[in-house]
């Protein structure tokens, strides 16, 4: 018996061994097949194998010859530079040069949990230039990701910004994730409860300090904004599974040095090609890299201008943005800070059993008043009428003690 068990093992060995080859061979002439983003063979995708990508030209012709219809975009703060928000690590433009006024022992520290408890002033400073406006705008680089979802050619978008600029250009909920967290919504940093934010609002540009609806819990109130040492939200790890339907990724405006951020890239398969537009080369498009890494570099509104005019979009792009960017000041008031919802926290486990009620304070007679009461409800036989709930407790006390000693004596 234990040999024909290990003719068995041998012969199955040798049978996948030999499927896995078939397999190599026909992808060679074009069939199903595929590696995984760890260059595996992936012997049960359906896609068939990506083209070679070299150039900027291959991934236009891509998207244009319609073999990319399931384009996952992954953006970060380049992308709202050009609308006039400040990115964190550009020297002397950056916003963590610019919070050297506030006095913090270190840049990342005004988004630190823990510094954020103990001094949330410079947060809430820096939140008035963060919140979504007039003053800050879509542009163009939105507007093109628009455009991909309304050729259903978009599959998601990847955010690490937190100023809303992707939603207010039109982008629905359904294909973006805000991986690093929104001023749409706000809660409370104590018992988790959700927040109006636009009471939140309103406290951080009046300069108080926003505190949670429940008062016996009175905890720090701030936007979703992921701090250090905070989880990412649940809908950041769909990228595992958005990346299998990938066949194209677009990295537009990221160092990609922030993990997991920076992760997301990785998980696209083998030979599905990636291109970065930057203004330098980061990552793993600074090395060798994959061999279909294509590396654009420039301004990033002119070379994303470069791809629409390839794919013979300008006109068109043009044409829609203008009617988009009529319709901004409509999607900001809708936009969720605006709203003042009545919320009713869940308190935390340490107050949910209230403290009974102290009793109530007596109200002070004069003597002469005293005198008067205990003499009319004696004159009556009833119990005299007593303003203190201790003093009332105390009578009542009395009254059945005495009923229970006349009881007993018949």
């Amino acid at each position: 018996m234990p040999r024909i068990t290990t003719k068995i093992r041998a012969k199955s060995s040798e049978t996948l061994q030999n499927d896995r080859w078939a397999t190599l061979r026909s992808a060679s002439k074009g069939k199903s097949a595929a590696l995984d983003g760890f260059g595996r063979l992936d012997v049960g995708s359906s896609k068939p194998r990506t083209v070679k990508c070299n150039t900027f030209e291959d991934i236009a012709n891509l998207i244009a010859r319609g073999q990319a219809t399931n384009i996952v975009v992954v953006i970060g703060a380049g992308v709202s530079t050009a609308s006039g928000i400040p990115d964190f690590r550009s020297p002397k433009t950056g916003l963590y040069y610019n919070l050297q006024k506030f006095n913090i022992p270190y840049p990342e520290a005004i988004f630190d949990m823990d510094y954020f408890r103990t001094n949330p002033r410079p947060f809430y400073t820096l939140a008035k230039d963060l919140y979504p406006s007039v003053k800050h705008k879509p542009n163009s680089v939105h507007y093109f990701i628009r455009l991909l979802h309304e050729k259903h050619l978009l599959h998601r978008v990847y955010t690490q910004n937190i100023d809303g600029l992707e939603k207010l250009s039109g982008i629905p909920n359904s294909k973006l994730v805000e991986a690093h967290g929104t001023f749409e919504t706000a809660s409370c940093t104590r018992c988790r409860s959700p927040q109006s934010p636009g009471d939140v609002k309103d406290s951080i540009f009046s300069n108080k300090i926003p505190r949670c609806s429940n008062r016996r819990c009175n905890g720090l109130v701030k936007p979703d904004v992921v701090f250090f040492g905070e989880d990412l939200t649940s809908k950041f790890y769909s990228y595992v599974s958005d990346m299998k339907f990938a066949d194209l990724v677009l990295i537009m405006g990221t160092s990609l040095q922030v993990e997991p951020f920076s992760n997301i890239i990785d998980r696209a398969k083998f030979f599905v090609p990636r291109c970065l537009f930057n203004k330098k080369a980061v990552g793993p498009f600074a090395k060798k890299g994959r061999l279909n890494d294509v590396f654009v570099g420039g301004d990033l509104i002119d070379t994303v201008a470069q791809l629409a005019a390839k794919l013979d979009w300008t006109d068109e792009l043009s044409r829609n943005t203008i009617q988009w960017e009529s319709e901004f000041e409509d999607r900001l008031q809708q936009y969720g800070f605006m709203k003042r919802i009545a919320v009713r926290p869940r308190p935390p486990r340490s107050i949910r059993r209230l403290p009974k009620p102290p009793p109530d304070t007596p109200e002070t007679t004069t003597s002469s008043e005293a005198e008067t009461e205990s003499q009319s409800s004696n004159s009556s036989g009833s119990t005299p009428v007593l303003r203190s709930s201790k003093r009332r407790h105390d009578v009542i006390i009395k009254n059945i003690i005495d009923k229970f000693e006349k009881t007993s004596i018949k």
